[in-house]
């Protein structure tokens, strides 16, 4: 059986979810209260949710308790069925990033022109990956992968350059670091930078186009099995 070792595009869909205020399923939920995810870190007991997938509405829950690392109970069962196979996750009812128009894997030059209902969107572009083997073992292999983010915001005129965008930004950081499981795709992740002077807000000031953005570059570390 061929070893799946490479985890850039898993990941980068983790950070997408968790900009989304959600984590995806690890098992299927029909007709339960039980809802199993990778980490449960981003929730607590009260909280207002939804359960989704592709193909399903929305299900509101309230959370009533948590369980180690992978289970949220909610109050009352869901009706179901929600199915990993279709992309189902959980998420804050109240979403941390208020007014978000949409989440993206790509680059920010990549964006259409802008129009105000594009705005704010977000931005996941993965990085570097590395592997070190003196912090491994002979099973097992040392993983970093790095992204960066790019929060782009539509700015008005005569306001203070950057200031709003690292106001809302401030929202994101916290949200990547209320999970430093990131949906249980590593064993420890935290943000490395916040760069408003970036090089894709600066290209867009050079093309006189209205956009604010803001970097934050994420580290996700693993160790990863190597069963030879």
């Amino acid at each position: 059986m061929a070893l799946d070792m490479f985890h850039a595009n898993e990941i980068a869909q983790s950070i997408r979810l968790l900009c989304q205020s959600g984590v995806a399923l690890t098992q299927d939920c029909a007709n339960s209260a039980t809802v199993v995810v990778g980490s449960n870190e981003l929730f607590e007991v009260g909280d207002g949710v939804e359960v989704l997938d592709e193909d399903s509405a929305p299900e509101a829950g309230v959370v009533a308790g948590k369980s180690g690392l992978d289970t949220v109970t909610l109050e009352n069962p869901v009706t179901g069925p929600f199915e990993v196979s279709q992309g189902a996750w959980i998420r804050l009812a109240t979403p941390r990033l208020v007014g978000l128009k949409f989440v993206a894997q790509g680059r920010p030059d990549l964006i259409p022109e802008p129009r105000a209902e594009r705005f704010p969107c977000l931005i996941v572009q993965p990085g570097e990956v590395r592997q070190s083997g003196s912090e491994g073992t002979n099973k097992a292999f040392a993983q970093e992968y790095d992204f960066h983010l790019y929060y782009v915001r539509k700015s008005d005129p005569g306001e203070p350059q950057s200031a709003p965008g690292l106001a809302e930004a401030g929202a994101l950081f916290s949200l990547l670091m209320e999970d430093t499981y990131l949906g249980g795709t590593c064993w420890a992740a935290h943000v490395t930078k916040v760069q408003p002077d970036n090089q894709f807000a600066q290209d867009f000031k050079a093309r006189h186009l209205p956009l604010d953005v803001v970097q934050l570059d994420v580290t996700a570390k693993r160790l990863e099995p190597w069963p030879k």
